[in-house]
């Protein structure tokens, strides 16, 4: 095969593997809603180890997904009731990744409204503190400085279960 119909070749097979990756992508991800979530994963694994991270619960494969949509929802209210926030309409997604790669555990995006957390090192604290995050930043039209924000939040994950 001449050179440039090698190139021209193994250009076709790139653009086609280019342009069907989204839709390989999409096809593996899982979501279903909570009431104020719609919760991203991969594989069911991700699911039980959120619920086991944040309850201390076990859940057996994909059809108790009420244990996570209830514990959610669950922490949600608990995050609002503490900060004495409750935004309209107040929606976030939730990425779940498998595995902690380092940096933060978990993190907010205010631009995305979207939490992406690690599942094998979050916990119900963490979760609420960044809930607090997404609380905060819906319920006001300007969100407050990100300090004042960092210590609301921080309230949140230490008064999460007390009372």
């Amino acid at each position: 095969m001449p050179p440039m119909s090698r190139l021209l070749g193994i250009f076709r097979v790139s653009l086609i593997a280019f342009c069907c990756m989204p839709a390989l992508l999409a096809c593996s991800e899982q979501l279903f809603h909570t009431r104020f979530s719609t919760i991203h994963y991969a594989q069911d694994k991700e699911l039980s180890d959120l619920v086991w991270r944040i309850s201390g619960r076990t859940i057996d494969g994909k059809g108790d997904t009420d244990m996570v949509r209830s514990r959610v929802d669950e922490i949600v209210e608990r995050v609002e009731g503490l900060l004495g926030m409750y935004p309209n309409a107040l929606h976030v997604d939730l990425y779940l990744e498998p595995k902690y790669l380092g940096g933060d555990i978990a993190q907010y995006s205010r631009d995305k409204k979207c939490i992406t957390v690690a599942v094998d090192r979050v916990t119900d604290g963490v979760l609420a503190h960044e809930i607090a995050h997404a609380v905060i930043n819906s319920y006001f039209q300007v969100p407050p400085p990100k300090k004042v924000q960092e210590i609301l939040a921080q309230y949140v994950d230490r008064q999460l279960w007390s009372e």
